[in-house]
């Protein structure tokens, strides 16, 4: 009976390692797995020499603190691997990144989301012809291609983080994402939240053309997004023809103050938003918008599901209130409720106590008033 081939897997992912451990061991009853999250932590286990060598590594290329590349480089110059096949995992892999791979040492390679026959494939193949595909190996064999590979996959993943990843999240966000991630476990922390949706915006679809539609919506968001971040907002998310947005920080008072001058500055630039969806859509079209603000104590930080997608927001009761006025609010009001009444600067008009959905008590409800002068009314 031939012998079961030794595996090690490193990845920076604890589930991905544990998932294909599981497959391997469960499946297809490889026995001998070891898995590693880091690049120097699969190198010092076998150099110690207590442990044999594995036959096969499946390799992450984008690790932290070490890169694969530089794992696969340290290993090749060691003779404790000199009889080990490596294989390239990785997201940003393609079919025409094989050659080059082929070029720096690796055997072989299994694109994100790996495929499970072909992993299980090139296990096979390696307990069959492991002289032969270490023959083939020649790293290092054509530097030119292999640099300019290099370059190709890192400008693929500058695009991609650029034209995607950091317009689904704040660059505030990002920044901490790439500076302190930790900060970013969820904690409580005081908090001001806002909604805006455009009032009728359903019957307003049923007049228009998709296209139509998709250039309102464009501009109604960027000018939305221009007041949270220049008042120090952080953007939540879109919802539909909705935005919310939110502000946390040590001193309620503050961030209450800075989400009611972002709403009150929404409903004022109403008016030169109207002409610049007019002068956009060669049609008179009006939009009037509804603002719902609250405040209260919050859980902040990335919440969602670890494998598929996460998000920066907030849980807590001002969310579930802040939503509610947004709803209440008739076209061109601003209500705010609750705690954050306290710390409003503008001038108010009571509207009154109202039983609020989720809420136990009737929570008072008051009108911002937003001085004329301020508006920007648009032509009907």
């Amino acid at each position: 009976m031939p012998r079961q081939p030794r595996i090690a897997i490193v990845d920076d992912i604890p589930d991905f390692v544990a998932s294909m451990t599981e497959l391997f061991q469960d499946c297809w009853g490889y026995s001998k797995i070891s898995g590693f999250c880091s690049g120097p932590d699969f190198l010092e286990h076998y150099r110690k020499g207590e442990n044999e060598p594995p036959d096969i590594v499946f390799l992450d290329i984008d690790l932290p603190y070490m890169n694969g590349l530089d794992v696969l480089k340290c290993a090749l110059l060691d003779d404790i691997f000199k009889e080990t096949i490596f294989v390239a995992i990785s997201e940003y892999l393609r079919s025409v990144d094989r050659e080059w791979l082929g070029y720096i040492g690796f055997d072989d390679y299994n694109p994100k989301p790996c495929d499970m026959e072909s992993l299980r494939t090139i296990i096979q193949q390696t307990a069959q012809d492991k002289k032969s595909i270490l023959a083939r190996r020649n790293p290092y064999k054509n530097l030119f291609a292999v640099v300019e590979e290099l370059s190709n996959l890192r400008l693929r993943k500058a695009v991609l983080e650029n034209n995607f990843v950091k317009r689904l999240i704040s660059p505030e966000v990002f920044e901490l994402l790439d500076t302190s991630p930790k900060n970013l476990t969820p904690k409580y922390s005081d908090a001001a939240v806002g909604f805006v949706d455009i009032r009728g915006f359903t019957q307003l679809m049923n007049h228009i053309q998709i296209d139509q539609v998709d250039e309102l919506l464009k501009l109604f968001f960027e000018s939305a997004y221009k007041y949270i971040v220049d008042g120090g907002g952080y953007l939540d998310k879109f919802i539909g023809d909705e935005v919310m947005w939110f502000h946390v920080g040590d001193v309620i008072s503050d961030i209450s103050k800075r989400c009611i001058q972002v709403g009150s500055a929404i409903i004022s630039g109403n008016g030169e938003l109207n002409r610049r969806i007019q002068s956009k859509l060669h049609q008179r079209i009006r939009i009037n918008v509804g603002v719902g603000i609250a405040c209260g104590t919050c859980a902040v930080g990335v919440f969602g599901a670890p494998k598929h997608r996460i998000q920066y927001s907030l849980l807590g009761p001002a969310v579930n209130l802040a939503s509610r006025l947004c709803s209440e609010a008739r076209s061109g009001e601003l209500l705010v409720g609750g705690g954050i009444i306290e710390h409003c600067m503008h001038n108010t008009r009571r509207i009154g106590f109202r039983t609020i959905k989720g809420f136990d008590h009737e929570i008072e409800i008051r009108k911002v008033v937003i001085p004329k002068t301020k508006r920007q009314f648009s032509a009907d």
